[in-house]
């Protein structure tokens, strides 16, 4: 199965970014492992330099052209050539190695924490994938990004240990294999018990969590069949009432 970083390459070369400029470190060492022999990698002694090149290699060409950066001690210093490229609509698409995803919530060396809101003013779009097999999508679209009116400069930060995962060309799931979603079970607690009265039905409100709600309204068809609704005298549920019998005079 192809790695991320051989769908990285292809769709660089589609897009005939396989000219780069930078200045990398341990953390793009994975991206640039057996560099391709078709492309070439132009670098610069400081980090606003090879931004400085690519810069003036987009205007020239009219194409887009990529910048790779070492996280973020990297980033920071290319911040300043970054913004001239923003100010002069260059389609750059800068790119920044980060720590392994594992190590990154240890704070360990080389972790680039936020790494999308220090070049967010000075670029059209930043992002990093969620996951490694995300790296394609989200590269095609800062291309398409950086290349569509107004054209600007856009940063995409890439993981190390991205490069190595395995991408899985999977079929979607048949229609058989997806969850149905079914109605859970109402608790015993909460299901309402029906008893009968007389003619009518009564709710028992022992039963409910809300003793506010209201029985059902007879509709016209019980009342057609049953007659007027008759108002019932409070029940005591087989207790004996607490109120002694009224006497009559005759009694």
């Amino acid at each position: 199965m192809p790695t991320v970083r051989q769908a990285t390459i292809d769709l660089l070369r589609q897009h005939g970014l396989n000219t780069w400029f930078g200045n990398p470190g341990s953390t793009e060492l994975t991206l640039l492992d057996e560099f391709p022999s078709d492309f070439r990698y132009l670098l610069g002694l400081q980090e606003m330099v090879p931004v400085g090149m690519a810069d003036g290699f987009s205007q020239v060409t009219g194409r887009p052209a990529l910048v790779n950066l070492h996280t973020a001690a990297g980033l920071g210093n290319a911040i300043g050539a970054l913004y001239n490229a923003y100010l002069n609509k260059t389609p750059l698409i800068v790119t920044a190695g980060n720590q392994r995803r594992a190590m990154q919530n240890q704070k360990t060396l080389l972790t680039n924490e936020d790494a999308v809101l220090v070049p967010r003013p000075f670029v059209k779009w930043s992002a990093e994938p969620a996951i490694a097999s995300e790296v394609p999508a989200v590269l095609a679209r800062a291309i398409h990004i950086a290349m569509s009116p107004p054209t600007g400069p856009v940063f995409v930060s890439l993981p190390m240990d991205d490069m190595a995962y395995e991408l899985n060309d999977g079929a979607p799931p048949s229609s058989t294999s997806r969850a149905t979603r079914t109605k859970p079970p109402a608790h015993p607690s909460v299901t309402p018990t029906w008893r009968t009265s007389g003619p009518r039905w009564r709710l028992c409100w022992a039963r409910l969590p809300n003793r506010r709600a209201r029985p059902p309204r007879p509709g016209p068809t019980w009342r057609a069949r049953n007659g007027p609704r008759r108002r019932c005298r409070p029940r005591t549920c087989g207790r004996p009432s607490a109120t002694p019998p009224r006497r009559t005079p005759c009694s």
